[in-house]
């Protein structure tokens, strides 16, 4: 199924990178095929790029399938794909003289904080848009093309679907009034202190698309939100109902420890939250709702941030940053409130 996947993934980026690139004229070297390589590596060695690896694919004719090539196997490089160094100009800097020196403040006493004062619930939209880790791509479905022939989509946008199915597989027929999730892999997660532990696939929710006909040839449906950029080639996914999270005095503080293993930043209408993806979900006790802290660097119990959990898989969470000191980033402890310095007091 994931060799599927990635085969679908590739003819879809193929295009994409081909009315991208157009007739651009390559200026190309030989590579040999060494054990255990992948075209991801290969443009990762090469070019600098493994996103680039549709075009190494789409200018080696002979190889059928991305998945397989060979020891031994000689494909072309286009070379003009590397990255070109950045030249910054030399700027003769102005001599400054040297400030006074600061006088000496002493740092504020740290005291718990009230979370539940500032946000009265997380939206489903948000939590729609804060993207969750799972072991699978969904690919109910893909936005094949549009009417108007662009591949970047907006709001209201109309698009043709296409079902995603294996040999012989029979495909399930839309029906006028079905939605879908317009999904997207991000990136694949692999914990930061345990490298031969796959998280999953990062997986972004873009928007919601809504069948509005059916005809001989093609499935319309129209883009009726979009939390992101959606383009063709995006995955569907079986649209769900999601409940916003309520936050109140009562929320729990678990007493869960975990890391954070992949973060983001979301874009919102009123502003930018960061997200966090920590390496416990519902199996190990968290709820949506429940409020954790991350542990600043060097320090096992001195808060960083508060995070709030907005959704948990089986064996992760997402978490939106609801008060940090300095950003969270991958590798960050994620333990109790109640193991913390100027964590919100338990209730």
């Amino acid at each position: 199924m994931r060799a599927f996947i990635s085969c679908v993934v590739a003819i879809i980026l193929v295009a994409g990178f081909w009315l991208a690139a157009g007739a651009e004229d390559f200026e190309y070297k030989e590579y040999t095929v060494q054990k255990a390589d992948t075209l991801w590596d290969i443009s990762q060695k090469e070019l600098e790029d493994p996103f680039n690896w549709p075009i190494v694919w789409r200018e080696n004719p002979q190889i059928q399938n991305p998945d397989r090539i060979y020891p031994g196997q000689v494909i072309r490089i286009p070379i003009n794909l590397l990255k070109k160094p950045e030249i910054v100009p030399e700027v003769t800097k102005p001599v400054v003289k040297a400030p006074p020196p600061k006088p000496e403040v002493k740092a504020p006493v740290e005291t718990p904080i009230d979370v539940s004062s500032d946000i009265v619930e997380v939206t489903a939209d948000d939590i729609r848009g804060s993207g969750y880790i799972s072991m699978d791509i969904p690919h109910d479905g893909v936005i094949a093309s549009t009417p108007s022939k662009r591949t970047q989509l907006g709001t209201d946008d109309e698009v043709y679907l296409k079902r995603i199915v294996e040999k012989d597989e029979v495909p399930k027929p839309f029906k006028v009034g079905d939605k879908f999730y317009i999904v997207r892999s991000i990136e694949e997660v692999i914990h930061p202190f345990n490298k031969k532990q796959y998280m999953g696939h990062l997986i972004r929710i873009l928007g919601i698309v809504e069948v509005e006909r059916i005809g001989e040839a093609d499935v319309t449906a129209r883009i009726t939100k979009l939390y992101d950029t959606a383009v063709v080639g995006d995955f569907l996914d079986d649209y769900y109902e999601v409940d916003p999270v309520l936050i109140t005095e009562k929320s729990r503080r678990p007493d869960i420890d975990g890391v954070v293993v992949a973060t983001y930043k979301m874009r919102t209408v009123n502003a930018q939250l960061q997200v966090a993806y920590i390496d416990k979900g519902k199996n190990d006790g968290f709820k949506p709702g429940d409020v954790v802290a991350t542990l600043a660097e060097g320090s096992p119990d001195r808060r960083n941030a508060v995070l709030r959990i907005v959704r948990t898989e089986d064996n992760t969470s997402t978490a939106l940053v609801e008060y940090d000191e300095t950003e969270v980033d991958v590798g960050d402890g994620v333990a109790s409130c109640a193991k913390v310095l100027g964590c919100p007091e338990v209730k």
